[in-house]
């Protein structure tokens, strides 16, 4: 069977459904391999950090891990350009997860020796955003790959199937490495055994998702130079607007929900919530994105990207203000949160990056990509430091309002509230524009 479509996006990609199908399907299990299992270690990173000695100010850092994905992105577009392949592109970068898994669970066995934990807690930060980084140059390569591959209009039908099947995978891993961070905490003896066999996991699954990835149809990525360019026609337009646009659009997103994440774990065990429960709440959203990913493919490939964004990500972020209701309601208002948080997930993911392949052109769209996370990647860890700082800080800070006590963290929820619902403006402004391909740009060449 094959698809016809009626736009020159369609050129040189791959219209026959079935071969499609197939390549979908292995995207999303490969992304089980090198994104389900990092995003079980979300909780478990906390964990880790307590049981290594470690304070506020490390959770602060670890919380990074995001800008630093992003901050590095720009690296998968010189790999593209570097090997002229997709596919082998992709190989490098798991391989450098491949490493950090491993080196990772070494330092979890080292730290049993006492005198080596106070090191092994520095290694275990700095490696975890190791870890981080590749992941980050996997995204970019893998969106720079799906770019080349599918035409704009299946692109929701093929993305939302392989972020259902990542986003199976990761729940799967959420409850297994909840699980086995619960059963350690309860076995002090073999804890940081268990922790050192969930990042063992890791690297060994980074292992399998290279020798899957060798199978999915390559294609030659469409490079163009990062930063200087001697030919006009070869400059990517960073001054265009929907390129900052975008920029704004993620900055405030991240920034306001990366400062809370780095503590919403912390906050729920400090309301004595087992790593179990923990793992529910974070199994019930992926529950709920899994059926809001297959609802916004079918919309992104009728109706765009941008606004299906735009709605989702005003109705998240303002859900956000359920963490400060805890402190009336107690858990009940985060329980709301996390069933409706399941649409900013994988479901939010999958828009805001095919919202990317609509405004970017073909050529240089990994460029695109990678410059606009080098500029969004400090920006949300200056976030996500600053509230680690903050909490240290203003850690034992005490408000009483309308009958129930405020602390620290309700406070840091309210402002990284505000933050993220203002990320919907630069949406709204850019309206439908979008960057032109580098070889309509005009120019005088330069020798």
């Amino acid at each position: 069977m094959k698809l016809v479509s009626p736009t020159p996006d369609a050129i040189g990609k791959i219209t026959d459904k079935k071969l499609q199908n197939r390549n979908r399907i292995k995207f999303g299990i490969g992304s089980i391999m090198y994104e389900g299992e990092e995003a079980g270690l979300g909780p478990v990173h906390t964990a880790i950090i307590h049981t290594l000695g470690g304070n506020s100010v490390h959770l602060g850092w670890l919380g990074t891990a995001g800008s630093v994905s992003s901050l590095v992105q720009w690296l998968g577009a010189l790999l593209l350009s570097r090997f002229q392949s997709s596919r082998k592109a992709m190989a490098a970068a798991l391989a450098g997860g491949i490493a950090a898994g491993l080196i990772l669970a070494f330092l979890l066995l080292l730290a049993g020796a006492p005198s080596w934990r106070p090191w092994c807690l520095i290694g275990y930060v700095v490696f975890a955003l190791v870890l981080a980084g590749a992941s980050g140059i996997q995204i970019n390569v893998e969106t720079s790959w799906i770019g080349d591959l599918v035409p704009h209009d299946i692109m929701g039908w093929f993305t939302s199937m392989k972020w259902l099947i990542g986003a199976l995978g990761a729940l799967a891993f959420m409850m297994i490495f909840g699980w086995a961070a619960e059963w350690g905490a309860k076995h002090p003896h073999y804890e940081l055994t268990v922790y050192a066999g969930l990042l063992a996991t890791v690297g060994f699954s980074h292992l399998l998702a290279l020798l899957l990835i060798l199978t999915i149809s390559d294609r030659t990525p469409q490079t163009t130079a990062l930063f200087f360019a001697k030919k006009a026609q070869e400059r990517l337009d960073y001054g265009a607007a929907p390129f900052w646009g975008y920029i704004a659009f993620f900055i405030l997103w991240s920034g306001g929900r990366g400062a809370m994440n780095c503590f919403a774990t912390a906050y729920m065990l400090s309301l004595s919530y087992s790593m179990t429960k923990i793992a529910s709440l974070l199994a019930l959203q992926y529950a709920v994105s899994m059926v809001m990913l297959m609802v916004l493919g079918r919309i992104t490939d009728r109706f765009g990207a941008r606004r299906p964004l735009i709605v989702v990500s005003a109705i998240i972020a303002g859900c956000m203000s359920c963490w400060i209701l805890s402190a009336w309601f107690g858990m009940f208002p985060i329980l709301c949160y996390m069933l409706i948080n399941g649409a900013a997930g994988h479901a939010h993911s999958m828009l805001a990056i095919n919202y990317g392949q609509e405004i970017f052109p073909s050529k240089g769209r990994a460029g695109y990509f990678g410059i606009s996370r080098l500029i969004i990647g400090p920006s949300t860890m200056l976030c996500a430091v600053a509230a680690g700082y903050y909490m240290q800080a203003y850690s034992g800070v005490k408000l009483h309002l309308w009958g129930a006590e405020l602390t620290a963290y309700h406070l840091l929820f309210a402002i990284c509230t505000v933050i993220s619902m203002s990320c919907v403006i630069p949406l709204l402004l850019l309206g439908d524009k979008t960057i032109q391909p580098a070889s309509h740009l005009t120019g005088p060449d330069e020798s």
